[in-house]
C-alpha cells in the first residue's frame, strides 16, 4: 500500500493548483494583479498554476502506475534497441522493447554496471496486466543466452526464482550440459 502514501501530497499540490487558479480569476475580474501591494504579473500566476498542475498529474500518473503494478504483474524479456540519453554522471539511457500479445512496449533503464557489456541484449522487464505500458525494468540480471525466448503469456513470478520455467530454452545447450554428467 505504498502508492496511497502520495495521495496527501497530491491533495496539497492539486488545493494549490486551484489556489493559483481562483487567483488569477479574481485578479481577472478585479482587472488588477495586486498581492499584499506587491504588482505580480499574470505570467508568475500561470508559472504557479501550470507547476501545480504538472506537479499533480506526475504524482498521480506514478500512484496509477503503482497500483497497476501491484494489483498484476508478469515478466517478460526486453531486447536493447538503443542509447536514447545521458543523465547527469554519464549513465545512459537504454531503450528496450518488449511485446505483449502481439503489440510493441518500451522501456528504459539507467542500470550502469553491465559489467563492461556497452550494449546488453535482453534484460527482464516487469508490466502491468491490466497496462503494459506500465513497466519496470530490471537491468541489474543478465538474461542467459541459453533462454531464447520467454512463455507466450510471460512469466507470473520472477523468471530467474523459477528457473525460467516455461521459456523457449537452447536446446544444444541443454545437450551439452546433459552430456557433461
Amino acid at each position: 500500500m505504498i502508492e496511497y502514501m502520495n495521495i496527501p501530497v497530491l491533495v496539497c499540490v492539486s488545493l494549490l493548483g486551484v489556489g493559483a487558479f481562483v487567483m488569477i480569476v479574481g485578479s481577472l475580474l478585479k482587472k488588477q494583479w495586486a498581492t499584499d501591494g506587491k504588482k505580480t504579473s499574470l505570467s508568475i500566476y500561470l508559472l504557479y498554476l501550470f507547476a501545480m498542475s504538472g506537479s499533480g498529474w506526475t504524482w498521480y500518473n506514478n500512484i496509477h502506475k503503482a497500483r497497476a503494478l501491484a494489483e498484476g504483474n508478469r515478466y517478460t524479456l526486453a531486447t536493447y534497441e538503443k542509447v536514447s540519453g545521458v543523465i547527469k554522471g554519464g549513465h545512459k539511457v537504454r531503450q528496450f522493447g518488449f511485446y505483449v500479445d502481439g503489440v510493441k512496449y518500451n522501456t528504459t533503464t539507467t542500470y550502469p554496471k553491465f559489467l563492461g557489456v556497452s550494449n546488453p541484449l535482453r534484460i527482464i522487464v516487469r508490466y502491468a496486466v491490466s497496462n503494459p505500458e506500465y513497466n519496470k525494468a530490471f537491468g541489474d540480471e543478465f538474461v542467459p543466452t541459453w533462454v531464447l525466448s520467454p512463455p507466450e503469456r510471460g512469466w507470473k513470478q520472477y523468471p530467474p526464482a523459477v528457473h525460467w520455467e516455461g521459456a523457449v530454452l537452447d536446446s544444444v545447450y541443454m545437450q551439452s550440459l546433459q552430456g557433461d554428467n
